[in-house]
Parts: C-alpha cells; structure tokens; sequence
C-alpha cells in the first residue's frame, strides 16, 4: 500500500506540471560521514579503519501554482527504516512522501478584509511551530520545533492586520481499534515584527522523540532503535533583533511543558529487519517534562558568537541545566572557521568529553567540544571538522571523531 502511495504521488506530480501557472523546485539534502579511527568492529570489515554514515535529510520538492490562489506541493523525503536518520548499513532508506494543497480563501472570494485566510489540506506535517532560532546550531535553548504529525491534516492560516498570524489545524488516525483526534495544533505567532519573532502553540498528541536503545534482532544483529511516543505540550518562544550600527545582537528565550499519560505516551518499536518482525512494548509515560532556555546571539562584520543557558524537568527527578557557547568567524565569501563548546548537564556529577569504563560506573559523556572549517561552493556547504564528546553538536554528525560533511538546499 505504501509503494503504490508513493508511486501515485510520483506519477501525479508529473502529470500535473504541465497545467500548473508556475511550477518551482526546491530541495535539501545534509549527509555526513565520520570517524573515529578505531578498528571497524561490525561497521566494516578486516578491522580495518571504521567510518559511520549519517543521513539527516534528503528531499525534494515539487510547487505549482494552479492559479493565483491555490499552490499545490508534492515532497519527497527520505528517512531511515528505523528512525529519522539512516547510519551505517544496518537499515534501508524509505520515501517518505507529502502532498499539501494551500488555497487563498479570502482572495478567491475577491474579499479585501484587514483579516487574510489561508487554507491547508494534505498529508503533511503542516501544522506546527515556527522554530526561531538563533547562533550557528549549539545552543542549549534548543527552540522548540514541534508539528503535530506526518498525516493527513486540515487547517487554516489566519493572518490578521498582515502582522500576527493564528494557525490551527488537526489529523486523524487509528491506532490499534480505537479513533483519535490526534495531532490538534493551535497557536499564534509573530515572524519579524520590527524585530521581534515569537509564537505561543498548543499540540494535542504531538510526535515526541525520545533516546534510542539497543535491540538484539532475530538475526542476531544489534541495532539502535530511536524511540519515541505522543504527548499534549504547550510551549512558547520569542527572539528580538537588535541592529546597531554595523552590530546585531538577538537575545532569546523559550518555554516548554510535555504532558505525557500512560494511555496516549506508549513507549515500544515495531519494524521489520530482514524478513522478521522486531516488535516490543516497554511501558509507557506518565508525568510532566518542563523545559526552558535562554540565550544571546551577537554578530559583527564577519564575527558572530553565541551564549546559552537550557535546563529541564521530569517530575520529581533532579533538573538538569546546560550551557552553550559557539563562534565563527567569516575568512572570505568561501571559508569560514567556527568552534563550540558544549555542557550538556551542570548539575551533573562529571564533565567527562568521553564515556568512561565500567569500572568507572559508566558514566556517560556530559561535555562536548567541535571544531571545524565550512566551505561554501554555490549552494552547497561543505564542513570538515572534530567533534569530541556528548550530543549532536552542530547538526552534521551524531559521531564522535573527525567528520566530513555536506549540506545543499535550493
């Protein structure tokens, strides 16, 4: 059923080019290998150096307009089989289509209104938060970047006196014999406003990604299943520009509050892995996650830094804060250098970069550093680096070592 939905979008999409008005492509794709110059282990073979692979994103997109007030999109991307990133060669890459109809409600009706509405249909994950961010990708005030699901979705924009926009939409879906109204999103926000971005949502049943874990499958092979669940969250954030002279600078802040409860925020995995069902269910959760940040992000001529303070907490357990701080500095058009440092928890009992032994009560990385050098070729974005410790730091690798990576988006 899948193959024949993606076939259809395909074959659909072509068929339609010739009667759109005006027909726009556009694509992303970031891929990034790495290594830590270990023996390869089950990565490759003969113990030789081992690399490791990460697709974070591929797509391409197909936009027409239909006329003057309806624009249709078709969006092929791509995920791994068993989570949003494809590593290594324990996986397959799976298309992962969209297809969104937007129609111009008030100037259809030929309606000249301080108020402008905006229709939005489709299999999409349409309805969501804007995301402002800040700094150059190391920020512990992670922004919130939440939607409310990849299904099919109905809503609407509503933008008012061309300054605030309310959106609100909602899907449905089954899921084992039950229906739900999943996915409700609701919000409003502020994009630029002399300055001032900012936005306040509500998500009923939002797509939550939570750590992975290790399974031994069928075959015997151990992989790291991302996990993740549904939970209603309610969350704010804002960012302000300020330009003086030849110097911005944009503080930030962000609020946001989980919900989870054992009837909707099952947690488990269910996918198949050469010719066998991997399937198992590991409990649920029940409680609330609330998390905030705050930060500052400075940029001068061809020098731009970041500060930034995040913290979070789950119930009555131990609240965690982190701190982050990146740089860079643009040599000419093409090269630029940049640099961060990352504490992931400083309240935790260690600052190790690198997981100790067992011996060591196995404590975890907490503190990570990256290093490195991006070179702009058209559109395309090339970056060689280091990556020492905890976390994704600058969104190219999930991997500690040295990595190569590309990032294109036209």
């Amino acid at each position: 059923m899948k193959k024949t939905f993606v076939l259809l979008t395909i074959v659909l999409a072509l068929l339609a080019a010739p009667v759109f008005a005006e027909v726009a492509f556009s694509g992303e794709a970031n891929f990034g290998i790495s290594s830590d110059f270990a023996a390869a282990g089950d990565i490759g073979t003969d113990g030789k150096v081992g690399f490791k692979g990460t697709v974070d994103k591929l797509k391409l997109g197909v936009t027409g307009n239909v006329d003057e007030f309806t624009t249709v999109t078709f969006d092929l991307g791509f995920k791994g089989q068993y989570g949003k990133d494809f590593k290594g060669d324990k996986g397959s890459v799976s298309l992962a289509p969209k297809f969104t109809v937007k129609t111009d409600v008030t100037g259809a009706m030929g309606l000249e209104l301080p108020v402008a509405v905006t229709l939005i249909t489709g299999k999409n994950d349409a309805f969501g938060t804007k995301a402002f961010t800040s700094g150059d990708g190391y920020a512990m005030n992670d922004f919130t970047d939440k939607n409310s699901g990849d299904h099919w979705n109905i809503g609407a924009d509503v933008k008012i006196l061309d300054m605030v926009t309310v959106r609100f939409g909602m899907n449905a879906w089954a899921q084992e014999s039950e229906d739900y109204l999943n996915g409700m999103f609701v919000g409003a926000f502020v994009d630029d406003l002399n300055g001032l971005s900012a936005e306040v949502f509500y998500i009923a049943a939002a797509p939550v990604d939570l750590d992975s874990t290790e399974v031994t499958t069928t075959a015997g092979d151990k992989l790291q299943v991302p996990l993740s669940t549904k939970a209603n969250i309610f969350g704010l954030d804002a960012a302000y520009k300020l330009a003086i002279d030849n110097m911005t600078i944009t503080p930030s802040a962000s609020f946001m509050m989980t919900l989870y409860n054992k009837d909707m925020s099952t947690v488990g995995y269910d996918f198949e892995y050469k010719g066998n069902t991997e399937k198992k269910a590991l409990g649920y959760l029940d409680g609330k996650l609330i998390s905030y940040g705050f930060g500052v992000n400075f940029e001068m001529d061809a020098l731009n830094a970041g500060l930034s303070l995040g913290g979070g907490k789950y119930d009555d357990e131990d609240a965690a804060l982190g701190l982050g701080f990146d740089a860079g500095y643009q040599i000419n058009e093409m090269f630029k250098v940049y640099a961060g440092l990352k504490f992931a928890d400083l309240m935790a009992d260690n600052m190790y970069f690198t997981n100790k032994t067992a011996s060591d009560d196995g404590a975890k990385a907490n503190a990570g550093a990256d290093f490195g050098v991006k070179m702009s070729l058209g559109a395309a974005n090339y970056f060689v680096g280091y990556q020492l410790g905890a976390g994704k730091l600058n969104n190219l690798t999930k991997n500690e070592g040295m990595y190569l990576a590309v990032k294109v988006k036209f």
